[in-house]
């Protein structure tokens, strides 16, 4: 396995956090 850019790992994380925002956030609003 190569080593991970940081590019790489910020991308993911933000997809990460993109996808969790969007999924939650539907739940959040309906309170």
């Amino acid at each position: 396995m190569e080593q991970l850019d940081a590019t790489t790992i910020m991308m993911v994380a933000g997809l990460i956090l993109i996808i969790g925002i969007i999924f939650d956030w539907p739940h959040n609003r309906k309170k």
